[in-house]
């Protein structure tokens, strides 16, 4: 429940594409005050960014900042919307390509377990689940041309440009139409 809840400060969000609409999902937190750990960096940030502290605008910045520490890669470029720039950072609107493909494989053990112990129902629900997560991932992430996934800005749909190592976190996960054999 808690990486397909819903809404502004879930973890799943829809994407159509084609007139079919996908769930991925993103990291998103719902702190909107300095972390305890770094509270006088992210005051810093929050005042370098001209921005009034306690202000929504403010808030937003240290929901993001919090989200990317979640991440693992804080403060990776490929959070900041200038991809250079701390008070740039926009975690929360980015659905990252290794974060779904480390669900999808998350999904397809929890069907193997489920099968293991017999629990046909749940096996066959968290298959489907890996299989709704590779289409999703297929047709939102996926640049044929570039022969990589990229992670995508959900606001508006627009795939990074950014070349990196978690663009190929789906082969490691599994997370590819096996049938394609551009991708085996």
């Amino acid at each position: 429940a808690f990486w397909m809840a819903a809404g502004a400060f879930g973890h799943a969000v829809n994407v159509t594409v084609g007139g079919t609409t996908h769930t991925l999902n993103r990291y998103v937190s719902d702190w909107p005050l300095p972390r305890p750990e770094s509270f006088l960096e992210d005051a810093a940030t929050v005042a370098d960014a001209g921005l009034a502290p306690g202000s929504a605008a403010a808030q937003r910045l240290l929901r993001d900042i919090a989200a990317g520490a979640e991440t693992g890669w804080d403060f990776s470029s490929r959070w900041f919307r200038d991809g250079e720039h701390q008070d740039t950072i926009r975690t929360s609107d980015v659905l990252p390509v290794d974060l779904n493909a480390v669900l999808c494989r998350v999904e397809r053990n929890l069907a193997a377990l489920a099968s293991a112990v017999g629990d046909a129902a749940a096996s066959q629900r968290y298959t489907a689940a890996a299989a709704a997560r590779v289409a999703a991932m297929e047709a939102v992430m996926w640049d044929e041309a570039r022969g990589q996934w990229f992670d995508v800005v959900a606001s508006t749909g627009a795939r990074s440009t950014d070349e990196a190592l978690s663009n190929f976190s789906p082969l490691w996960a599994h997370a590819y139409d096996s049938g394609n054999a551009t991708r085996r």
